[in-house]
């Protein structure tokens, strides 16, 4: 018969007393030139990167940065526990689909033409009779909807810059965070932004079954990096 071990039951209880570790919530990004580059081996690195690996730093809450195309990371989001989606929109007809936790930037809807392109753009009556392109998805797109403008849905920001190069669309409307750093990390004919159509806000989604607590404090740390003048430094407002 084993002796008796007066200290193995207190030991016991402290250890299913002691928090377990929590895992890590899948956070769902689409490349961005410059925002959330991606690797061959499918590394994630850029300022948005950069920006999560803050985040996780002023909430203590553990983030995995996995890359997939933007409408599969709504998917995700929506449908498997312990995932988030950043820089999804938020519209009437996503609210009850996802748990919104933390506003993460701000910009303005950019219509981009080439080089020489000498047609005035003031709102979209300009815009009839014209092809433009918009990421899948998007509030570009859903703009460029509700005006009635004809749109021709890309996957990512670089093949909207890329077919606008191409002369395969008349124009491209694009979210200036993305906008931008795509047309200065890219090669090819220079382009000009031609009008502001309006504004566009991104959020972090999640799925609706994340803990309140959990929520809270995402929405807190971006909150908090607001008022630091830290989204400025990862090049959001």
């Amino acid at each position: 018969m084993l002796p008796r071990m007066p200290w193995a039951r207190p030991l016991l209880l402290l250890a299913f007393a002691l928090p377990a570790q929590a895992e890590p919530l899948e956070f769902l990004v689409y490349p961005n030139p410059g925002i959330f580059e991606v690797s061959t081996h499918g590394e994630v690195s850029g300022t948005g990167a950069e920006l999560m690996k803050r985040l996780t730093e002023l909430t203590g809450v553990p983030l995995q940065l996995r890359a997939v195309p933007a409408v599969r990371a709504m998917q995700m989001a929506a449908q498997m526990p312990g995932h988030c989606m950043a820089g999804l929109p938020r519209t009437p007809e996503r609210e009850a689909l996802y748990r919104w936790a933390g506003l993460m930037g701000a910009g303005n809807l950019v219509l981009y033409g080439r080089a020489d392109e000498n047609r005035q753009v003031d709102d979209a009556d300009d815009l009839r009779g014209v092809v433009v392109a918009a990421q899948r998805e998007s509030q570009p797109l859903a703009w460029l909807r509700e005006h009635g403008v004809q749109a021709y849905e890309v996957n990512d920001t670089l093949t909207g810059l890329r077919m606008l190069r191409a002369g395969r669309v008349d124009f491209w409307l694009v979210n200036d965070l993305a906008g931008q750093r795509a047309v200065q990390r890219s090669e090819g004919p220079p382009l000009k932004a031609l009008r502001n159509l309006g504004r566009s806000e991104i959020h972090l989604a999640c799925h609706r079954d994340l803990d309140q607590a959990t929520a809270d404090k995402l929405r807190r740390g971006f909150e908090q990096l607001r008022r630091n003048g830290e989204l400025a430094e990862f090049g959001l407002r």
